[in-house]
C-alpha cells in the first residue's frame, strides 16, 4: 500500500457529467454522474494490486459514491451529484473524500481524494425571429440554435401559450422548433410567445417571440342579419325573407362572393338557402343581393330561439369561412297599461272636479294634458307626461295635439287614424 501511505497532499478530481440518459432519477431529483480518474496507482508487499479492497467515505448525503473499481491497481469510482447540494454559483465547491484501501492481511492506509462540485449551469436555445400569419394557416419556427444543455441533463422543452384566442395552438419539439397553427375563427392580434429550456434542476432558458395573426387575403365576417318581410319577426306558420351583411375585415377585394345558409332547429325549414353578394372591398360591408327565405310551422314555440349556420366562400384567397347566428321566435310582449271597465263611478263632492271649457257642449272637443309621470302607449304609440290629447264630448280619447272630430264611430283597433 505504498503510494497510499506515503500521500502528503490530497488527490483532486473534478466531477464530469456524463449523458443525461445515465442518470438515475428518484423523487425528481437528478443525481449527475461523473467519473474520478487521475488517483493514484496502488502497490502492495503482499497482494496483486487487483486484489486490494477499495472504500469510499466521508461524502455528504447529496453526494454518492458508488462503482469504485481496482482495475489492477488503477481506482476508479463514480461520483452522483444530486441537484439539492450545495453548490457555489460559479467555479466549484470541494468536498472531501476518505479512500481506504485494505489487503489480504487486514492492513489499511487511506487517503484523501477532493471531489471539486460545479453549480448546475441553465440549458441555452437560440433566439426566435418573429412570425407573421393568416388564419387556416401552419407555420414553423426554429430557433438560431437547438436546445443544449452544459451539464447534459437536458429534461424537456415547453411553450406558452399553447392555444390561442378563437381557435389555434402552439406547440414545441424537443429541438425547440415552434409549430402555430391558426384557425379560421383566430383572433387577429400580436401575442407573446415564450419558449422554455428545462433541465432536471429546474434551472431555464427562456426565449420569446412575437407572433402576430394578421390577413394577408380578403377575409369575410358576419356583421348582420334582417327578417325583411312582414313585421320583421319570426313567428309560428310563416315564410320570411332573410338579409344578411358581411364586412371584408382582411386585405383586397373579396370577389364571386356567396353563402349558404342552414338551421337543425326543429319545425324551421329552409327553402331558399343560397344568396349572393356584390364584390366586397377592404373594409367595406355588403347586404346580400338575394334573400335567404325561412319557412315555419305551426308548432314552433314563441319565443324560442332559431340556431342558423352560414358558410361562406369567394375568391381573392382566405376563402372559405364559417359563422352562424340565433334569431328569436316573437317578440316578447312590452309593459302597458291595462284598461278596463267599470260602473258606479262618480264625481267627487266638494267641488274638486274640474270642468275643461268647451268640453260641455254637444258634438264638443276639447285638449287636455297628460299629468306628469303618467307616460303610457297604445299599440307602440307613445304617450308622455305634459303631451296634449284631444277629447270629445262623445267620450272618445284621441291620440293628436290638434284638429280631431268629434263624431263617434266604432272601428277596431288597432286602426290608422286619430282614435
Amino acid at each position: 500500500l505504498a503510494a497510499l501511505a506515503a500521500a502528503r497532499t490530497p488527490w483532486n478530481a473534478r466531477l464530469r457529467a456524463l449523458p443525461a440518459s445515465e442518470s438515475p432519477r428518484a423523487a425528481a431529483v437528478l443525481m449527475l454522474f461523473g467519473v474520478l480518474d487521475a488517483l493514484p496507482a496502488l502497490r502492495d508487499a503482499q497482494d496483486a494490486a487487483a486484489s486490494l479492497s477499495v472504500t469510499a467515505s466521508g461524502a455528504p448525503a447529496e453526494l454518492t459514491i458508488s462503482n469504485i473499481q481496482n482495475n489492477a491497481g488503477t481506482i476508479n469510482l463514480t461520483a452522483q451529484a444530486a441537484c439539492t447540494l450545495v453548490a457555489p454559483s460559479s467555479n466549484s465547491k470541494t468536498y472531501p473524500l476518505q479512500l481506504t484501501v485494505a489487503d489480504s492481511g487486514g492492513a489499511l492506509a487511506s487517503t484523501s481524494v477532493n471531489v471539486n462540485v460545479s453549480a448546475n449551469r441553465a440549458p441555452t436555445l437560440g433566439t426566435y425571429g418573429n412570425l407573421s400569419m393568416n388564419r387556416n394557416a401552419v407555420s414553423p419556427n426554429a430557433p438560431s440554435s437547438a436546445p443544449t444543455d452544459p451539464d447534459n441533463n437536458f429534461d424537456a422543452m415547453s411553450v406558452s401559450p399553447s392555444t390561442l384566442p378563437g381557435g389555434g395552438t402552439i406547440s414545441v419539439a424537443a429541438n425547440g422548433t415552434v409549430t402555430v397553427t391558426t384557425t379560421a375563427g383566430t383572433t387577429f392580434g400580436s401575442y407573446n410567445v415564450d419558449v422554455s429550456a428545462m433541465d432536471d434542476c429546474g434551472a431555464v432558458e427562456i426565449q420569446r417571440f412575437v407572433l402576430t395573426v394578421a390577413p394577408t387575403t380578403p377575409v369575410l365576417d358576419l356583421v348582420s342579419t334582417a327578417v325583411t318581410t312582414d313585421n320583421g319577426l319570426i313567428e309560428p306558420n310563416e315564410c320570411n325573407q332573410l338579409s344578411v351583411t358581411l364586412e371584408n375585415i382582411g386585405v383586397g377585394t373579396a370577389t364571386a362572393v356567396s353563402a349558404t345558409v342552414s338551421t337543425s332547429t326543429p319545425n324551421v325549414s329552409i327553402t331558399q338557402p343560397n344568396i349572393s353578394f356584390a364584390d366586397i372591398p377592404a373594409g367595406e360591408q355588403r347586404t346580400s343581393l338575394t334573400n335567404v327565405e325561412v319557412s315555419s310551422d305551426g308548432a314552433l314555440v314563441c319565443l324560442t330561439d332559431i340556431d342558423f349556420d352560414i358558410d361562406m366562400v369567394w375568391s381573392g384567397g382566405g376563402s372559405p369561412s364559417a359563422d352562424s347566428f340565433t334569431l328569436p321566435v316573437g317578440q316578447a310582449a312590452a309593459d302597458n297599461y291595462q284598461f278596463a271597465s267599470s260602473s258606479g263611478a262618480s264625481l267627487p263632492a266638494g267641488g274638486t272636479a274640474t270642468l275643461v271649457p268647451g268640453s260641455n257642449v254637444d258634438e264638443g272637443i276639447v285638449s287636455i294634458t297628460v299629468p306628469v309621470g303618467f307616460n303610457f302607449s297604445i299599440y307602440n304609440t307613445a304617450v308622455n307626461g305634459g303631451d296634449t290629447l284631444r277629447v270629445s264630448s262623445n267620450g272618445t280619447l284621441q291620440l293628436t295635439s290638434s284638429g280631431g272630430a268629434p263624431e263617434w264611430y266604432n272601428q277596431t283597433l288597432p286602426s290608422n287614424g286619430d282614435t
